[in-house]
């Protein structure tokens, strides 16, 4: 397994175990407009009211339904089932796609239905094993329009404003966690669907010429989806990629709903399509509002506390000169925590298990309070320790020196468990 393909399958991973906040559903929107971050469920829109927040759900087209292949199954819940297990399993009904997808949202900034959607368009390129484009235009109700491209080529993830020539580099997980895994969404239980939702197959139907299974979903407890009370989702017959969507509140009107307008598999796309270079005329710098990241983060921390059957530590203080990316698991259910300059990991830190971990040796250091082992090969730096039932791993670059290790470990305090 290359790395790359090491990466897809750890942030398919991420997104399929991970549920996203409900707050996290307009960060599309929020890029846009720099609002402030809002109280959950639902964002407050600043100006201008620049609505994209359905357009994030589309996202998980490339990102789930990419990796499903499946025949018509028995039933709706034999249909989610083999869904989950199948998105799990990163199979793929196809190599790449690219596709073209409009809707129209109703949700207001306050969590009250607008009497005039905002509509939107999304031109997605796809290729495995997990290299996404995603070009999306918004008009809001008063007529007001913006427009951004996310762009990840499996290693670099770039949100890029072209009307302001504004460019901010990301943690590649945020492509999978600006919306397309809402919980207002079918895909925002993707991770567990038959345990979040009640499903009713509806007779099939046909989306832009292809056969297509209809799901209704209801949720199991409904204070868990805020004003949705009912999904129909359109499943491809041939390959369960998410054909589209109709959302609707408790008085059963539209909330969300959204189309494919046009499809192409295994379409012939050039990998500099998924590549962002900014250009002399571009500025890198804030897109997303500190405080949408700083959510998203914490709203992280405390889900993989909540998954993780050892206790979980969260640095308060970063690393000079690096960004802190987003904490994910991976296969072996290893807490990761990468610190990276231009999106490339520097420092990374592990924890879990003690037995998950091998045994080394090496120079003992005093941490804080703690006891750790330190290290070094072929240039880079260990440092190795214990916090109560969890091992904490960091290595880094041994030009980095050994302070910045330090100061990390000395920061960890314990995330609670919800």
């Amino acid at each position: 397994m290359t790395e790359e393909e090491r990466l897809a399958r750890e942030l398919r991973e991420v997104a399929l175990t991970i549920r996203t906040p409900a707050s996290v559903s307009s960060a599309l929107d929020r890029a846009l407009v720099r609002a402030e971050i809002p109280p959950p469920p639902w964002v407050r829109r600043a100006r201008p009211r620049v609505v994209l927040a359905a357009a994030g759900i589309l996202a998980v087209v490339a990102l789930v339904a990419s990796l499903v292949v499946a025949s018509a199954p028995a039933s709706a819940s034999d249909l989610l089932i083999r869904a989950e297990r199948a998105a799990a399993g990163a199979t793929s009904a196809f190599d790449s796609y690219r596709g073209t997808i409009k809707g129209q949202n109703w949700m207001g900034g306050d969590g009250k239905r607008l009497d005039v959607p905002a509509s939107y368009d999304q031109k997605i390129e796809f290729r495995a094993p997990i290299s996404l484009r995603i070009e999306t235009t918004a008009t809001d109700p008063s007529g007001a329009t913006g427009r951004q491209i996310l762009s990840f080529d499996g290693k670099a993830a770039w949100i890029y404003v072209p009307d302001a020539k504004v460019a901010q580099p990301i943690d590649p997980r945020m492509v999978l966690s600006q919306g397309p895994f809402a919980p207002s969404t079918l895909a925002g239980a993707i991770e567990a669907l038959s345990q979040a939702f009640n499903a009713k197959q509806l007779g099939d139907d046909t989306v832009i010429g292809r056969p297509a299974h209809v799901l209704e979903l209801t949720p199991k407890e409904a204070s868990q989806t805020g004003p949705i009370a009912k999904i129909t989702t359109w499943l491809d017959a041939a390959t369960l990629l998410q054909l589209g969507a109709d959302v609707r509140d408790a008085q059963g009107q539209l909330v969300m709903t959204w189309r494919f307008v046009e499809l192409e598999l295994n379409a012939e796309i050039p990998a500099s399509d998924f590549t962002f270079t900014p250009g002399g005329d571009v500025r890198v710098g804030q897109v997303l509002p500190p405080g949408a990241i700083t959510g998203m983060r914490l709203e992280f921390w405390t889900q993989l506390a909540a998954q993780s059957s050892f206790p979980v530590f969260r640095p308060f203080c970063g690393i000079d000169g690096l960004d802190e990316g987003m904490p994910t698991r991976d296969d072996r259910g290893l807490v990761i925590l990468p610190f990276t300059a231009n999106g490339v990991p520097v420092v990374v830190m592990q924890q879990g298990p003690r037995d998950a971990f091998p045994s080394v040796s090496g120079e003992s250091v005093t941490v804080g309070d703690v006891t750790a082992i330190y290290r070094t090969a072929d240039g880079t730096q260990h440092l190795d320790f214990d916090r109560t039932a969890t091992h904490v791993h960091i290595q880094a670059p041994q030009a980095l020196g050994r302070d910045p290790l330090y100061h990390l470990a000395m920061s960890l305090v314990p995330v609670a468990k919800p």
